[in-house]
């Protein structure tokens, strides 16, 4: 179960409902066909798939939300702008993205197809991210309000991206001195994000200094920093960290103050 902000609204406002409808129908003739052997996340009863969504050269894109339990959901589709990486709550409204249906009802067994359009299909000379946050709406649990209980919520917060043309990323490692010891930072200096799944450390001598197990996005301009053990200080240092671009092994030397 992924945390999903407070106040979310379906993208598309009522009066405009139908209009948004009809383009998002339209751009969804030219939309890639929905992978159903993609990876799915599941999140109680509930089950989506891909579980990241790339926009390509059309703007348009579909994902499902699959019931595998024995009762309906209500669900509201949200799109949201992305704008610091690795926190996926950094977020707000995102109106140049259509998403249909923005609330539907989900019976037992049944898949719902959302459909995904931007207004403007342009090319962005840098990677554009988006979350897609697809919300269960809160129902009285059984006893109704006289029992006082109540069924909690679930949702999903999937990742979105429309990647610039040749827009590539370029993890920039270092290892910086700070008054705590040494630390391990990572800068994207790229056009588009990196997904790290894993991270180790190690000395000159193949010995484990430290490991990041934390699987993590980072966006174009964004960094990321970690502490480092004092047995770091002075030497050589070796990063392997797995990620969308494969394995990829740098070769630091630490300083030493």
């Amino acid at each position: 179960m992924t945390g999903i902000p407070t106040g979310s609204r379906p993208i598309a406002r009522p009066s405009c409902r139908r209009h948004a409808l009809a383009l998002v129908l339209a751009l969804g003739l030219l939309a890639p066909p929905l992978v159903l052997s993609a990876p799915a996340h599941a999140a109680g009863n509930l089950a989506v798939s891909p579980t990241r969504v790339d926009l390509g050269e059309t703007g348009t894109a579909t994902i499902a939300v699959r019931n595998d339990g024995d009762e309906g959901s209500v669900l509201q589709v949200s799109a949201m702008r992305w704008l610091d990486s690795p926190m996926p709550d950094a977020l707000e409204p995102a109106p140049e993205m259509i998403a249909v249906p923005p609330v539907f009802t989900l019976k037992p067994g049944a898949q719902q197809v959302i459909r995904l359009a931007l207004r403007d299909r342009s090319r962005p000379p840098v990677e554009r991210s988006y979350r897609l946050l697809i919300t269960e709406v809160p129902a009285p649990a059984s006893g109704g309000a006289q029992s006082g209980g109540v069924r909690f919520a679930l949702g999903f917060n999937v990742p979105v991206f429309q990647r610039a043309p040749g827009a590539l990323a370029d993890p920039v490692w270092t290892i910086q001195s700070a008054v705590g010891g040494p630390i391990l930072a990572v800068r994207n200096a790229g056009q588009a994000h990196v997904q790290v799944s894993g991270i180790a450390v190690q000395d000159d001598a193949g010995r484990s200094l430290a490991q990041v197990k934390e699987a993590f996005y980072l966006l174009p301009g964004r960094s990321r920093s970690w502490p480092l053990p004092a047995a770091a200080k002075g030497g050589l240092v070796t990063v392997v960290a797995d990620t969308n671009l494969g394995t990829l092994e740098e070769r630091l030397a630490a300083p030493r103050d």
